[in-house]
């Protein structure tokens, strides 16, 4: 198997994932967000658009409908405050802050670790001093 067949499944789901994210914000913003259709208020009738029966009142097209252009945009930038502004804070404190976290307790586990195997090498040792000293003592005698 060629070094190039290895990688193309990778490469193929890398960018399907690519255009599942930024296809999402591609049908939201140039779809949903602008006025292609006049405001009808609140209570609009939907039930002529297709996407209704597939997914109700609350698909995008009726959204629209239902949504002053301001709305929609107000809901676009509040969906773009997770993956542009709060994603890369939660990227740097887990790469960032958790290893830190995750390094000391390492250290503090390898310490205490030690410690334990010190104190029972000690018990050994001196559990096998004295028997070593009781039995040269038994042979002296």
């Amino acid at each position: 198997m060629s070094q190039d067949s290895k990688h193309t499944p990778l490469m193929y789901a890398i960018a399907g994932e690519g255009v599942g994210k930024v296809g999402f914000l591609v049908i939201l913003a140039f779809v949903f967000v602008p006025q292609w259709v006049e405001y009808s208020g609140k209570e609009a009738d939907c039930s002529d658009l297709w996407s209704v029966p597939l997914f109700g009142h609350g698909s995008l097209q009726c959204l629209q409908r239902r949504l002053t252009a301001d709305q929609r945009q107000r809901q676009f930038t509040r969906l773009m405050t997770g993956p542009f502004v709060v994603a890369p804070f939660i990227a740097i404190l887990l790469k960032f802050i958790v290893a830190r976290i995750v390094d000391r307790l390492n250290v503090g586990l390898v310490i205490t670790i030690n410690l334990v195997v010190m104190r029972a090498a000690m018990v050994l040792y001196g559990f096998w001093h004295s028997s070593l000293s009781m039995m040269v003592t038994a042979l002296v005698d």
